[in-house]
């Protein structure tokens, strides 16, 4: 498996995946089981539109999903 950074909004977390989709989707349910329903309707706890995934130490500007 290959190491991916995903990013969107206020979350920027390493997931280990077979492509950068997979890593996209584990981060976004890792992302709603961790955010308290209290908080999710502050704007600080939103994602972004677009969540962007690259591999871990790569240069490349990363794959990006809306």
């Amino acid at each position: 498996m290959t190491k991916f950074e995903v990013l969107s909004g206020p979350m920027s977390i390493t997931v280990c995946a077979e492509t950068a989709y997979d890593a996209a989707i584990e981060a976004l349910q890792w992302w709603g089981d961790c955010t308290p329903a209290v908080q999710a309707n502050d704007h600080r706890w939103s994602l972004a539109e677009e969540v962007t995934v690259r591999r871990v130490g790569s240069l490349r500007r990363g794959t990006r999903f809306a």
